[in-house]
Formats: structure tokens, sequence, C-alpha cells
């Protein structure tokens, strides 16, 4: 559960997880904190955008790839579509989210938790182990 507070949020992380791709660095020490973050395992943080939507609104209904201020990841929907995962792509023009989110890139599950962060997402291997991780297919 998620409880905002201003612009602030009560987090609840989903810490022990096989489903979540660590981005370096361990868990945050308290699953209950009053910041905002993306690390993999807690729900994404609500914004309102520019356009007055909330962000929840504009996620899909399953996988979603949030992409802030730049191109989504061919490699990264590619192996989403060799496995048949519906993944939606939202691409947000508001550089003000950079510094709420911490990066660019977002792999949000259909619970609105974070799957997997990150500035880019270009190696070979990488997309095929982050959609696996994602769906629960690696330990």
């Amino acid at each position: 559960m998620t409880v905002t507070i201003g612009r602030r949020e009560l987090l609840v992380a989903l810490g022990g997880s096989g489903h979540l791709c660590r981005a370096g660095g361990g868990h945050p020490e308290r699953s209950v904190a009053l910041y905002t973050t993306t690390f993999p395992g807690v729900r994404m943080p609500s914004v309102v955008l520019k356009d007055d939507t909330p962000i929840y609104d504009r996620l899909g209904l399953w996988f979603t790839l949030v992409c802030v201020g730049t191109p989504p990841s061919a490699a990264l929907v590619a192996a989403a579509a060799r496995r048949s995962v519906p993944l939606d792509v939202l691409r947000l023009d508001e550089p003000d989210l950079i510094a709420v989110y911490g990066c660019r890139l977002m792999l949000v599950r259909p619970d609105q938790h974070i799957a997997w962060r990150g500035a880019v997402c270009d190696d070979r291997l990488e997309p095929e182990a982050i959609i696996a991780r994602a769906l629960g297919s690696v330990n």
C-alpha cells in the first residue's frame, strides 16, 4: 500500500521478490519510509503529468516501459515481443520527472511496481535477462 502525504509517499517495497532486477546496491534498509525511489520492487512514485493526468492512468494493462526524455530501448521491446509479453511504451517528454524518478527507463509491472530501471538497455543479453526476471523465469 502507498499513501501520499503532500508530495511524498509512504513506500511499501517487495523486498524478497524473485521477479525484480536489482540495479546495484542493496535493498533499502527499511521497507516503509518517507522518500521517493524507483528501486526495483517499490511501487512507481505517483505523479501528475503536465496534462493533469495521473501517471497511473497512462500505464498499460500489463507491462509498461516508461521512457523519460529518452527513446525506448529497442532491444528491451524486442525481448518482450520474443516472449509474447504485452508491453506498452510510455514516452514522457517532461524533464522534471528525471529528478523524481532518478532514471530515464523503467519497466513497470501490472501492479505498478518497478521491475527494472536504468539509463540505457542496449547490451546484447541484458534485455532477455530483464524480461525473464520480470516474468519470474530466473532465480
